[in-house]
Order: structure tokens, then C-alpha cells, then sequence
């Protein structure tokens, strides 16, 4: 087996693990409320926050939305007990979820903040990947003109 074959075949586990504990309820402990400073390493914290992440975005692939805003809400509380506070990708995800919901207005704008905000920090795996995200929602949602802006402030990126 060829090393892309390898690296294939265990994104393709990961994806299919994601899936079965989204669905069947197993997750990560969520972190307490009345957690004291310091209880968990900042490098775990981070970590937890990345596992509650993609546990939000694989709830949205199976359209459990309030498991999806259960999981942003702990990658967040994690992600601010981490040495990292930078929240672009949880917001973005979370207004991906309202877009889902029916709230496209301010989420989309939400969206194309992000995606200018990376693009002025020079982020621009984040801004590329969150222009070309909130575009395709938009279209999504049948908003053409948001669409178009995304696209061509994307390209013009």
C-alpha cells in the first residue's frame, strides 16, 4: 500500500469514527461550569476544543442542530481555557449552524466578517477557506448578491 493509500484509508476511518459517535451519543466530557483555573493543561484544552469542533461540524453533516450548538458552545468554553483564543472557527462554524437554521442575514454577515478579518490578519488559510465557505452558503440559501461578494472578494484575495 502506497503512503497515500495509508493516509487515505485513515481519513477515512477518522470520518467514519466522527460519524458513529455523533450518532450514537458518545462524546467527549464536557468541561464543568465551576472548572477551576488551571484543572486542565492548556494543551489539552486545545485539544478538546478541536475534538468538540469537529463533533459540531459532523452533528450539522447529520442534521442534529442542537447537538451542533451543544458541541460549539463546549469547543468554545475549551478554547478559552486554552493558551489560543482565537475564535474565528467556532464563530464560523456557529454561523454556518444559523445559516442551517434559517438565520442567514446576520450569520452570513458574520461569515464575510470572518473571512475580511483573516484577510487583514494575513490569515489566509482562514480568509481563502471562509470566503469560499460563506459564498457557497449564500448560494445555499438562494442570496446571490452575498454570493457574488464572497466570490469576488475571495478570487480578488
Amino acid at each position: 500500500m502506497h503512503r497515500s493509500e495509508s493516509l487515505l484509508a485513515a481519513v477515512a476511518l477518522a470520518l467514519l469514527t466522527g460519524a458513529l459517535v455523533v450518532r450514537s451519543g458518545l462524546v467527549p466530557d464536557p468541561l464543568p461550569a465551576n472548572a477551576p483555573p488551571g484543572s486542565f493543561s492548556a494543551e489539552r484544552a486545545m485539544a478538546l476544543s478541536d475534538v468538540w469542533w469537529l463533533r459540531a461540524m459532523l452533528a450539522v453533516d447529520v442534521g442534529n442542530l442542537d447537538v451542533a450548538d451543544a458541541a460549539v458552545d463546549q469547543s468554545r468554553a475549551h478554547r478559552l481555557a486554552s493558551d489560543d483564543t482565537d475564535m474565528d472557527d467556532i464563530d464560523f462554524l456557529d454561523a454556518s449552524i444559523q445559516v442551517v437554521r434559517g438565520k442567514t442575514d446576520d450569520a452570513l454577515d458574520r461569515m464575510m466578517e470572518i473571512a475580511r478579518d483573516a484577510r487583514q490578519a494575513r490569515l489566509e488559510a482562514t480568509g481563502v477557506t471562509s470566503y469560499r465557505m460563506a459564498a457557497a452558503f449564500a448560494i445555499r440559501v438562494l442570496d446571490y448578491e452575498r454570493a457574488e461578494v464572497g466570490l469576488r472578494e475571495g478570487l480578488r484575495y
